[in-house]
């Protein structure tokens, strides 16, 4: 295991082929400083795959049980969404597929909805337990 980002707030690793992020459950948020670090850190890694030429299965799992704290993390859900989007490019040749770990039901749906307005090049699969994640 090669841990990427561990901090009061997210928790990102590599385990062979799985990249995990752990979204946890906090009263703080990160700001635009600490999302440039774990940016940096993920395009450190994005470059060590491309060179390795490997693919990844990626993996979102979120602590967060309550939709009034996924409303408190909406700049940081944007910010990353243009840093993957800016990403694109990477995840069309190195991403198998996405996992998506969250035990909210109402959350789960609000995010699959989201997820009919995007074309994904890649599956993305909702799962119960880690132990869901097809190797």
């Amino acid at each position: 295991m090669l841990e990427i980002l561990n901090n009061n707030y997210i928790n990102i690793y590599l385990d062979k082929y799985k990249l995990f992020h752990i979204i946890k459950k906090t009263d703080h948020i990160p700001d635009n400083k600490e999302l440039d670090i774990m940016k940096d850190k993920l395009n450190y890694l994005y470059d060590v795959i491309k060179k390795k030429d490997i693919q990844i299965i990626q993996i979102f799992h979120f602590e967060i049980d309550k939709i009034s704290e996924m409303l408190e993390y909406s700049e940081c859900i944007k910010y990353m969404t243009n840093f993957f989007t800016s990403n694109q490019s990477f995840f069309i040749k190195h991403l198998k597929c996405t996992y998506i770990l969250i035990n909210n039901s109402f959350i789960k749906n609000i995010i699959k909805t989201i997820l009919n307005f995007y074309t994904s090049t890649k599956p993305i699969h909702f799962i119960e337990t880690i132990d869901d994640i097809e190797n």
